[in-house]
């Protein structure tokens, strides 16, 4: 499922990109990264008695603005 939820997120990624709103080098190697991210993040969140799911957020979050090249403003909670 994980490699189907990425390839998506690489088609999404790619009309970002085409559109002018994101930017990435590659699309398919940026949607593995934040897939990663978000399954190593839910195991986390699986297996801890305790998580700050605003912290998680944050990190998610930040971290696609960054892969995107967006601007804080561009991508909000």
């Amino acid at each position: 499922q994980m490699e189907a939820d990425t390839a998506q997120l690489a088609i999404l990624i790619r009309r970002g990109i085409a559109s002018g709103h994101f930017i990435t080098a590659d699309a398919a190697s940026t949607a593995l990264r934040i897939m990663a991210l978000i399954d190593g993040l839910s195991i986390q969140a699986a297996t801890r008695a305790q998580i700050d799911y605003s912290v998680v957020v944050e990190l998610v979050v930040s971290t696609i603005r960054s892969e995107l090249g967006l601007a804080p403003e561009e991508l909000t909670v």
